[in-house]
C-alpha cells in the first residue's frame, strides 16, 4: 500500500474512531478531496465559522464538509483537511469544528478558539492556542490544554508552553480624532525571555461586533502604529512570538479611546489641528466613554458638556482630555477663533446726503494676511438705521464692491449698516456709517 492511500486510511480510521468515542455521532459525511493546493500565506475561509491561515509552501487537500451529531442532539458542522507539509492556523467559532489529519497519522480537531497544526518532514506538531482542541488517538480523545504545544517525530513525544504574553502593555489612553483619523503611538512593554518577536492585535471594542482591525509583528517591545484610527474605542494586546513562529495567548487589553470631534457648518481645522469657530459657534465630542475634559480657568475634569466648548474670548480656549483612572491629562486641543473675516469700508468719512454718495468695500482675509479660502461665499447686506437697502454688489478676487446712492427718503441724520456672513451664517465682519445731512439741503 503506497503513503497516499496509508493516509486515507488513517484518516478514515480516525473518523470511525470519534464514533467509538461517545461523540455521538449519529450521520458522517466523508466524501472525495474538493481541492489540493500548495500556497503563499493566505486565509480561506471554509464557511460555517471556519477559517484557516496557511503558511508559505503549506500543501494541503481540503475535503468536503460534513456534520457529526452529538448525543444531545446538537449538529456540529465539521469543515476537514488534510496537510502533508507546512503549516495551519485554525479560528473556529461555537457550533463548528476543524479536523486536521497529518500524513504522519497524528489527528488534530479543534470545537471552539484557536488551534496551529504543522508538519515538516516525519515532525508533526500540535498547538491550543486557546479554546478546544484535542488529539485524536487510538485510544480516545486526549485534551490539549490551552497554551500548550505537542509535537511527535516517530515514536518521541514532547509538550511544552507557549510563550507568556507581556505582563502589562503601555500607550496612550485617550487620543483626539482631529477629522482624520490620529496615529496610535508610543506602545511599550517588558521583554520576554527566549521571544523572537511580539504580535499586536487591534480590535475596535465600542461597535456591537468586536472586530480585529490590525495584526502587526515586530522584534522589538515596542510600536508605533502608522494606521490612522477614527473616534472610537480600541483594545490593544500583544502576544510573544517564540522561536519556530508560535504566536502565545495574548496579554490583558490595553483601551485606547479616540474622541471625535462633531463641528458646526462653517468650522474648521487649520494645519496645526486647531479647531477654528466662528462667533457664536460650539464645538462638540463623540464617543468619549471613560473620558473627562477641561477648559477655561475651572481647572476640574467633569464629563464632555452636551452642548459643547464655546470661544471664552478672542484668544481661545485650551481643551484638556483625561482618561478615567488616570492622574493627569493626555491630550489637548486647542479652539480658537476663525481666522477669517471680512474688512469692511464705508466712506467718504465726512459723508452727507444728499452731497457724497457712498462706496462701500467688503474684503475677505484669511490668517496672517493670507487670501480667504475659496470655500467661503461672503452674503453682504446694507441697513439704512434698522431698514435694509438693496444694492448692486461687484466682485474682483475677494473684495466685494457697491456703491450707494445719495437719495434719502428720512429725515437725517443717517446711519448706515453693513454686516456680512458666510453661508453658514457665521458673521466675518460689521461696519457703519454717521451720514450728515448737507448743510444747503432742504
Amino acid at each position: 500500500m503506497n503513503h497516499r492511500a496509508r493516509s486515507a486510511n488513517s484518516f478514515r480510521r480516525a473518523l470511525v474512531l470519534l464514533v467509538r468515542l461517545g461523540m455521538g455521532v449519529a450521520t458522517i459525511l466523508l466524501t472525495t478531496t474538493l481541492a489540493t493546493a500548495k500556497v503563499s500565506e493566505e486565509t480561506v475561509d471554509l464557511s460555517q465559522g471556519v477559517s484557516i491561515v496557511l503558511t508559505p509552501g503549506t500543501s494541503y487537500k481540503k475535503l468536503s464538509s460534513r456534520h457529526l451529531f452529538l448525543k444531545d442532539g446538537k449538529r456540529v458542522h465539521v469543515q476537514a483537511v488534510v496537510l502533508t507539509s507546512g503549516r495551519i492556523d485554525g479560528t473556529v467559532s461555537e457550533g463548528s469544528a476543524l479536523l486536521i489529519h497529518t500524513s504522519v497519522g497524528v489527528h488534530a480537531m479543534c470545537t471552539k478558539g484557536h488551534m496551529v497544526v504543522g508538519q515538516q518532514g516525519e515532525k508533526a506538531m500540535v498547538a491550543n492556542i486557546e479554546g478546544d482542541t484535542f488529539l485524536v488517538e487510538r485510544n480516545g480523545l486526549r485534551e490539549v490544554a490551552a497554551g500548550t504545544v505537542k509535537t511527535r517525530e516517530g515514536a518521541e513525544q514532547n509538550e511544552r508552553s507557549l510563550l507568556p504574553p507581556p505582563e502589562q502593555v503601555k500607550g496612550p489612553n485617550v487620543l483626539v480624532d482631529r477629522g482624520q483619523g490620529t496615529k496610535i503611538f508610543g506602545l511599550k512593554w517588558a521583554r520576554v525571555p527566549e521571544a523572537q518577536g511580539y504580535r499586536v492585535l487591534v480590535t475596535r471594542s465600542d461597535q456591537d461586533a468586536t472586530q480585529e482591525l490590525v495584526v502587526q509583528d515586530t522584534t522589538e517591545p515596542e510600536l508605533s502604529l502608522s494606521r490612522a484610527f477614527e473616534a472610537g474605542r480600541y483594545d490593544i494586546r500583544v502576544q510573544s512570538i517564540d522561536q519556530v513562529g508560535l504566536a502565545g495567548p495574548p496579554s490583558l487589553a490595553h483601551s485606547v479611546q479616540v474622541v471625535g470631534l462633531v463641528l458646526p457648518e462653517g468650522a474648521n481645522v487649520d494645519e496645526a489641528g486647531t479647531v477654528r469657530l466662528g462667533m457664536g459657534q460650539r464645538v462638540s465630542f463623540a464617543h468619549t466613554a471613560s473620558t473627562f475634559i477641561t477648559y477655561g480657568r475651572g481647572g476640574q475634569f467633569n464629563n464632555a458638556p452636551e452642548q459643547g466648548v464655546g470661544l471664552d474670548s478672542k484668544h481661545g480656549v485650551t481643551v484638556w482630555f483625561r482618561a478615567a483612572g488616570q492622574p493627569r491629562p493626555e491630550a489637548s486641543l486647542r479652539v480658537a477663533p476663525r481666522r477669517i473675516a471680512a474688512d469692511v469700508e464705508i466712506g467718504p468719512k465726512q459723508a452727507s446726503w444728499p452731497r457724497d454718495p457712498l462706496f462701500i468695500s467688503v474684503k475677505l482675509r484669511g490668517a496672517s494676511g493670507q487670501p480667504a479660502p475659496d470655500w467661503i461665499r461672503p452674503t453682504a447686506r446694507v441697513l439704512l438705521g434698522v431698514d435694509p437697502i438693496n444694492v448692486d454688489w461687484k466682485k474682483a478676487g475677494n473684495t466685494l464692491y457697491a456703491t450707494l446712492p445719495a437719495e434719502p427718503k428720512t429725515q437725517g441724520p443717517w446711519v448706515v449698516r453693513v454686516e456680512v456672513e458666510d453661508q453658514y451664517g457665521v458673521v466675518l465682519g460689521r461696519g457703519f456709517l454717521e451720514v450728515a445731512k448737507s448743510r444747503n439741503a432742504l
